[in-house]
C-alpha cells in the first residue's frame, strides 16, 4: 500500500517530506520557483514565530480555560435542587472564588494574544511578504498548468511507520492528521493534484472507490475562508476541542494503478465536492 500525501517516519524521525510516487508524477516545479517561494515561506514562519505566544504561556492558556470550564460544572451542581448561591458559596467556597480568578486569567491571555496577532496584521513588511508568497504561488500553479477553474481540495496528511510489514499511523501530542490545501481538477479523463512542488495525476478508472472511516479523526489547520460550523460546512457537525483541535469524519479514496494500490485521506467534506466532480462508488463504514 501506499499512502499519497503521508510522512513515512520509519527511518526518521523527524523526516517532513510527503511521500514522493514518480510514476504518478507528471510536472515539477522549476527549482528556481521552488527556492524563491522556500525563502519567502522561511521570512513568514520567522514572523509568525516572533508575535506567536511562547510555550509556557500556551499551555497556561489552555489550563486556566479547562479549570473555568471544570468550575463552571461544580457551580452548577453547587446551586442544584434549589439551593442559592449564598447556600453554594457556603458549601464550596474555593470553587466561586478560583471560577473568576481561572476565566480573567484566561480572558488576559487570549487579549494579549489578539493584540500580538493584530500587531502583525497592521505590519506592512509582514503583508508584503505574503503577497510575495501568494504571487509566487500562483506563479507555480501557472506553471504546472492549473486551470483558473480548479478547486481548493482538503487532503488529510499524517505521520506513519512501518512495522511488521504493516502501516502504523503516528499522531502528534494533540491530533493525528494535518489538513493540507491542494489544487484538483479533471483533464484528459485524469484527476489531478497539484501543490507548489509537482502536480500529480490519477486515471479516473483507477480510482475504485471512497470508504468512510468508521472512528473521527482529529485533526489541525482549518483552510476554509467559511468557519468550519457555518454556511454549508455546518451538516458535517465538525467541532472543536479545548485544543483548537477538529473533530470530524473523513474517508479513504482507495486507487488501484498499474498493479500498485494507494490510498488518499481526504475530510468527509470534501467528499461531497469529489462526487460532483467524478463518477465515484461511496461506501458507508
Amino acid at each position: 500500500m501506499k499512502l499519497l500525501f503521508a510522512i513515512d517516519i520509519t527511518d526518521d524521525k523527524k523526516n517532513q517530506q510527503e511521500n514522493l510516487y514518480k510514476e504518478l508524477i507528471v510536472e515539477e516545479t522549476d527549482e528556481i520557483q521552488k527556492e524563491q517561494l522556500q525563502k519567502a515561506a522561511e521570512v513568514i514562519e520567522t514572523q509568525e514565530k516572533e508575535i506567536a505566544l511562547p510555550k509556557w504561556l500556551g499551555i497556561s492558556k489552555a489550563i486556566t480555560l479547562i479549570i473555568w470550564f471544570i468550575l463552571g460544572a461544580g457551580i452548577i451542581n453547587a446551586i442544584s435542587d434549589d439551593t442559592s448561591i449564598q447556600e453554594g458559596f457556603e458549601n464550596a467556597p474555593a470553587i466561586f472564588i478560583v471560577f473568576p480568578i481561572a476565566f480573567l486569567s484566561w480572558l488576559f491571555i487570549y487579549v494579549y494574544e489578539r493584540r500580538r496577532k493584530n500587531q502583525v496584521n497592521d505590519n506592512d513588511t509582514f503583508q508584503k511578504h505574503q503577497e510575495e508568497a501568494l504571487h509566487l504561488a500562483e506563479s507555480i500553479y501557472d506553471s504546472l498548468g492549473v486551470p483558473k477553474e480548479a478547486i481548493q481540495l482538503d487532503v488529510l496528511s499524517f505521520r506513519y511507520i512501518i512495522k511488521d510489514g504493516q502501516i502504523k499511523r503516528r499522531g502528534t501530542s494533540v491530533a493525528n492528521f494535518m489538513n493540507v490545501s491542494k489544487r484538483v481538477f479533471i483533464e484528459d479523463e485524469s484527476f489531478n493534484i497539484v501543490d507548489t512542488e509537482k502536480r500529480i495525476s490519477i486515471p479516473l478508472y483507477a480510482i475504485q472507490n471512497i470508504k468512510k472511516a468508521k472512528r473521527r479523526g482529529m485533526v489541525i489547520y482549518w483552510n476554509k475562508d467559511v468557519r468550519f460550523n457555518k454556511g454549508k460546512y455546518k451538516p458535517y457537525k465538525i467541532r472543536v476541542n479545548n485544543m483548537g483541535v477538529l473533530i470530524m469524519d473523513y474517508g479513504i479514496m482507495n486507487i488501484h494503478y498499474e498493479n500498485d494500490d494507494y490510498q488518499l485521506y481526504l475530510p468527509i467534506y470534501e467528499i461531497d465536492q469529489l462526487k460532483e466532480m467524478m463518477d465515484v462508488e461511496i461506501i458507508e463504514s
